[in-house]
C-alpha cells in the first residue's frame, strides 16, 4: 500500500508564509529577509520561472533571459544584469501590463524583494538602474523570437558568445545560470 501524500500546509495569508519542502525549509513572501536566499535556489527559481506569461510559442526562462541581458551589456554591469530579476527566483514573473491591475500590495511585495537581493549580493542601485536600457533590449529580441517566430536576433547572441543557440531546457538554463553566478 502506498503511503499518503503529505502535500505542503496551505501557505498562511497573515504572515505570507508558504511551506515548501526539499526546496527552501519556509518561503515567506512578506518577510524576504527570513528566507535564506542561495545561488542553488535562485538558480532553479528563475530556470523554472517562465518568460512573457507562459505565453510565448516556446518555453523562456527568466535565467535565460538573465544570461541574455547579461551578454548585451557592458562588462561592468554584467552582476547586475545576471540579478536584476533575481527576486523572481522566489516570485512569478508578472507580466507588466499586469502590474498596475495587482496594484500596490503586488508592488510593495516586489520591492522588499528586490531590496533583499541588493543588500544579499551588494548590487549597485545605479548600475540596476543602467540594466533598463538592455533588459527592453532583451525584450524585443526575445518578442521577435518568441511571437514573430524570427528567432535570428535571439540566436546570434548567444552564439557570439559560443553558448547553445534556441531555447533552453529548464535544466540547461539552470546549469547555465548557476555557470554564469561563479562569474560574479
Amino acid at each position: 500500500m502506498n503511503k499518503p501524500l503529505h502535500l505542503p500546509k496551505t501557505p498562511d495569508v497573515e504572515t505570507g508564509h508558504f511551506y515548501a519542502y526539499g526546496y527552501t525549509e519556509k518561503l515567506s513572501y512578506l518577510d524576504p529577509e527570513k528566507v535564506d536566499i542561495s545561488d542553488k535556489h535562485v538558480a532553479r527559481g528563475l530556470a523554472n520561472n517562465c518568460r512573457w506569461g507562459g505565453q510565448g510559442q516556446r518555453f523562456l526562462s527568466v535565467a535565460q533571459h538573465s544570461i541574455l541581458v547579461v551578454l548585451l551589456c557592458p562588462d561592468d554591469l554584467r552582476k547586475e544584469a545576471l540579478l536584476h530579476d533575481g527576486h523572481e527566483a522566489y516570485l512569478p514573473d508578472v507580466p507588466t501590463p499586469l502590474k498596475p491591475i495587482l496594484g500596490e500590495p503586488w508592488k510593495k511585495i516586489e520591492e522588499r524583494w528586490a531590496r533583499e537581493f541588493i543588500i544579499h549580493y551588494g548590487l549597485d542601485r545605479d548600475k540596476l538602474g543602467r540594466i533598463k536600457a538592455y533588459d527592453m533590449e532583451a525584450a524585443e529580441i526575445e518578442y521577435e523570437a518568441l511571437f514573430l517566430g524570427k528567432p535570428d536576433r535571439f540566436n546570434e547572441v548567444f552564439i557570439r558568445y559560443n553558448l547553445t543557440a534556441g531555447f533552453w531546457s529548464s535544466i540547461t538554463a539552470y546549469h547555465q545560470f548557476k555557470r554564469f553566478m561563479t562569474f560574479l
